[in-house]
């Protein structure tokens, strides 16, 4: 088993600290790639799949876009996973989040494939469908 180091935790209300591995304190930096799902349980967790591929340095934006991106899906592409999110109250990962000061929830989307144009959610998601349905 890897040793471990304990980091003092930024500002949280139920975490002092963090156990990481020890090697964390070689670097300078740190890249994260989470991804956005619908959980039975919670709702939803981390950054976009299956709609595109989100990059922000700041992780509320990324989760804001994500929950947005599916808000501007069709209802019926949609519904499913926004009832799980409502219904369980995951969207309260964002409002704490940005009560702790981990991050912004104001964005522009930019379509790398069109020369940097800004879009809107709905634009970003046209003719999208996620969840398609399988035939047995």
């Amino acid at each position: 088993m890897s040793e471990s180091v304990k980091k003092p935790g930024m500002g949280g209300k139920w975490f002092t600290e963090m156990s990481m591995g020890k090697n964390i304190t070689n670097y300078d930096s740190m890249l994260v790639l989470t991804h956005f799902k619908g959980h039975t349980m919670g709702g939803f967790g981390g950054s976009n799949k299956n709609i595109g591929i989100l990059a922000s340095t700041d992780i509320l934006v990324i989760d804001q876009a994500s929950v947005d991106l599916i808000y501007a899906l069709s209802p019926d592409d949609r519904k499913a996973l926004v009832e799980r999110m409502e219904t369980r109250h995951g969207l309260r990962q964002l409002s704490y989040m940005k009560e702790l000061g981990m991050g912004n929830d104001r964005y522009q989307l930019l379509n790398l494939d069109n020369d940097n144009a800004v879009i809107q959610p709905a634009d970003a998601v046209k003719g999208v469908k996620p969840f398609p349905k399988v035939q047995l």
